[in-house]
């Protein structure tokens, strides 16, 4: 009998911890909106559409000197309860910077409420409509954070100044 509790206490706790780790598409809804911001020396923008069908959609644009340098489409997606961001850029010729079948994908390190941890990528509320981005970047010769702050807004389209 002893030995069956061992067991039946050893499953059930097995099961809360695999509760406990899943992640549910739901747990970024804060992310939903339309951010306006800094960062790269000129003016981001982010859009992010309601979770629904265990996907987000996120679009990004960034604006130097009232110009569009560059884009990004970018997918939030729940695929066996981990929630997975992958990323395309974009000129704004539309020509990518990835290969056609390739993807940044930034990979899964934890959520909570009003923060978002992925290798390399950060999201996190700062206030109820303030929002700081870190993005780790690399190359050759060092490795360093580069951070956007943003404002929720709902002025739309970016006038091209941040507030």
């Amino acid at each position: 009998m002893k030995k069956i509790l061992t067991v039946l206490t050893l499953v059930l706790f097995s099961f809360a911890i695999q509760a406990q780790d899943k992640v549910s598409i739901d747990q970024y809804a804060w992310l939903t909106g339309h951010w306006i911001g800094d960062g790269f020396g000129g003016v981001s923008e982010e859009l992010w559409s309601e979770p629904k069908g265990g996907v987000m959609l996120g679009l990004f644009r960034h604006l130097d000197e009232g110009e569009n340098n560059f884009y990004e489409f970018i997918t939030l997606t729940e695929e066996d309860s981990v929630v997975k961001l992958r990323l395309k850029h974009f000129n704004p010729d539309m020509k990518g910077w990835e290969e056609k079948e390739d993807f940044v994908e930034f990979p899964f390190v934890s959520v909570e409420e009003g923060k978002a941890v992925f290798k390399g990528l950060s999201y996190e509320l700062t206030g109820p409509d303030s929002m700081k981005i870190t993005l780790t970047l690399k190359n050759k010769e060092k490795t360093w954070d580069e951070v956007f702050s943003f404002k929720r807004t709902k002025d739309f389209p970016v006038k091209g100044e941040v507030d």
